[in-house]
């Protein structure tokens, strides 16, 4: 590690700055720098927007590789990239360009040059002035509304509505990742870190959270599609275990609710019953475990939906439960 004097300078104090950082970011004589006063005192300087050199990234198209292009492509949003250059070895076809439009409107791009041998992209978001927790909340209120539709389709099977709560994985996937970007930036840049009121424990707890979320999603996204299929075969589920069925959905759908609000809030009033919950689902279950034996032994596809439905709330509760440990983690880092 380095270090540098502190030179005084009349009613000013003054350190200087490495030759290879300065020349690294483009700095000069004059060049402003901005700087944050971080929780414990230290100081974090950076150059100023103006002086601010784009991360950029080049990625190399051929006929076979589209699929590693959108790879690539997510992998440098996640990493931060402003700049994504896509070149091809011979001329970009129709069906090239239509992906690359696809994916860039998925994930906050613009086109802002195009050829008939390149696409250069670019982010059109303004991290400093993106809340994390604001995201949050806006998945949050997603994923409920579709936990909202799904109770209410259990009882009342709607085959329009149960395909509305399937298009909403979309828009969850694409919160999702603007969140890791986000956090993931917040993480090597503490400019950014501190800004979103973050320090690097917050950053992985964060990105647990994130992640708990989005397994929610796709598990309330699986439970749709099972139901879907039973009501086009103009099947429901049976009223001998229907009781069970929603008793346990509720349940590990108010956990979820709960855990996020317990999360953003710091409070741990319902997360030892949300842990405790878990275990009451699985029991609840129990109850009508083996599902065939409540079920006509010749609508087997029925059975597997059932099934299928049956741990996806499970999960639901257990992720649930993942997320109340982690605010506790987070509550006491805090104390």
């Amino acid at each position: 590690m380095s270090q540098r004097k502190i030179i005084s300078l009349g009613s000013s104090f003054a350190v200087t700055l490495p030759k290879t950082w300065v020349k690294y970011n483009n700095l000069t004589n004059g060049s402003l720098l901005t700087y944050d006063i971080q929780k414990d005192q230290t100081l974090i300087y950076r150059p100023d927007k103006d002086n601010l050199v784009e991360n950029e990234l080049t990625l190399l198209i051929t006929e076979k590789n589209m699929d590693d292009v959108k790879r690539g492509i997510i992998a440098g949003f996640l990493n931060g990239n402003k700049i994504i250059r896509l070149n091809s070895q011979t001329y970009l076809t129709s069906e090239q360009q239509k992906i690359i439009r696809e994916i860039a409107g998925r994930f906050y791009m613009m086109i802002v040059k195009a050829d008939s041998r390149g696409i250069t992209l670019q982010t059109i978001l303004d991290e400093e002035n993106t809340s994390i927790i604001t995201i949050i909340e806006r998945i949050h209120i997603l994923t409920m509304a579709m936990c909202n539709d799904i109770l209410t389709c259990i009882t009342e099977p709607n085959v329009e509505q149960i395909r509305g709560i399937i298009n909403l994985e979309e828009d969850i996937d694409q919160m999702k990742f603007l969140l890791s970007r986000l956090i993931r930036m917040s993480v090597i840049n503490p400019f950014l870190a501190a800004q979103q009121s973050l320090d690097s424990l917050d950053c992985i707890d964060y990105q647990i959270l994130v992640h708990r979320i989005e397994r929610i999603g796709d598990h309330l996204t699986n439970i749709s599609k099972n139901l879907l299929e039973m009501y086009e075969r103009e099947k429901k589920v049976p009223d001998s275990i229907l009781s069970v069925f929603l008793d346990t959905a509720n349940k590990a759908f108010n956990n979820y609710d709960d855990a996020v609000k317990s999360f953003l809030d710091k409070d741990l009033t319902d997360t030892d019953g949300i842990i405790r919950s878990e275990q009451e689902i699985v029991s609840l279950f129990h109850a009508i475990t083996p599902l065939p034996d409540h079920i006509s032994h010749e609508d087997v596809s029925n059975v597997v939906n059932l099934i299928q439905i049956r741990e996806s709330i499970r999960k639901i509760s257990h992720y649930s439960a993942d997320i109340a440990e982690v605010t506790i983690d987070q509550v006491f880092k805090k104390s």
